[in-house]
């Protein structure tokens, strides 16, 4: 995020303050806007990706201390707040009318969450990693529509970010 936030300012910066210089240099207008307008949809893409994240890397704390308690599926609070999440996950998946997920993920998650309803806190820590396991395979197929236009947007922008940086090292090497 802070190269494209980077390339952003700095193409910016140029692309407003400079423009007799760069048309006098005879540095190229159109690959210093791809590179705006790719770090820019990149960027985009970027913010959207960390409004999708999961919730577990939305909390504060380094990316490592959540997968460790994400491992850590002896933990009966985890165990407790996962059955939440996935209660919730099951009945939106239930609830969507386009691009359903297979109904076989969804069915082993809601029979995940009812055998650890009906168990003590420390038996259900012995069965966290299926709950965790079938929350997962079905998380795989939430929000479809956004997952691709995040992937979209990244692509877009890589590729604008690309073009201009291949074609440079190519007018250098030939």
């Amino acid at each position: 995020m802070a190269r494209a936030v980077t390339a952003l300012s700095m193409s910016s910066l140029v692309l407003a303050n400079l423009p007799a210089f760069i048309q006098r240099s005879g540095i190229d207008v159109f690959s210093l806007r791809l590179v705006f307008a790719g770090s820019l949809v990149f960027l985009i893409g970027y913010v959207l990706f960390a409004f999708c994240a999961p919730a577990e890397f939305n909390q504060a704390g380094e990316v490592h201390d959540h997968v460790k308690r994400m491992n850590d599926l002896a933990d009966a609070e985890f165990i407790k707040s996962r059955l939440g999440l996935a209660r919730g996950l099951a009945a939106r998946m239930k609830a969507r009318k386009e691009m359903k997920p297979p109904v076989a993920l969804i069915h082993l998650l809601e029979e995940k969450i009812a055998e650890l309803r009906g168990k003590e806190a420390d038996l259900q820590a012995n069965d966290g990693a299926g709950l965790f396991h079938a929350d997962l395979a079905l998380r795989d197929h939430d929000a479809p529509i956004y997952r691709l236009v995040v992937a979209a947007a990244m692509l877009i922008g890589g590729l604008c970010l690309l073009y201009p940086t291949v074609r440079n090292v190519f007018r250098a090497i030939f």
